[in-house]
């Protein structure tokens, strides 16, 4: 709520363990004058926020995915096919961001230095 455009990702009710070894953020681009998450974790890096891309790609798209798939199938005497496209993935690849969790040890000022750099970066993008 603190800052426009980095959503928390809320745990799913049915999840019953969690390790919370990272803390996830989604990314609005369109909150940061269209700035891509990349420059967005450029700059709170250079704020001494050690925050962090999310995976790069869906992991059914991993190249190492991909070909164990593909050897598992040829091995089985199956059809090739191409990953299924998975939107919702798609956009937590391109948007999810991640604190790791031992950045929560911290105190209180130091959580609230988290949200004060995201708030000087959007409004120097303004």
């Amino acid at each position: 709520d603190e800052v426009p455009g980095l959503t928390p990702v809320r745990g799913d009710a049915r999840v019953t363990q969690f390790a919370h070894h990272l803390v996830r953020f989604m990314y609005a681009p369109e909150q940061f004058n269209g700035r891509p998450p990349q420059d967005f974790v450029r700059a709170m890096i250079a704020e001494g926020i050690p925050i962090q891309q999310g995976y790069p790609i869906p992991l059914s798209r991993h190249p190492v995915v991909v070909e164990r798939s593909a050897f598992i199938r040829t091995r089985l005497g199956m059809p090739q096919e191409a990953p299924d496209r998975c939107p919702v993935c798609e956009k937590v690849c391109a948007q999810g961001l991640w604190l790791p969790q031992w950045v929560l040890l911290a105190d209180y000022r130091a959580m609230d230095d988290i949200v004060r750099a995201a708030q000087r970066i959007q409004q120097a993008w303004a």
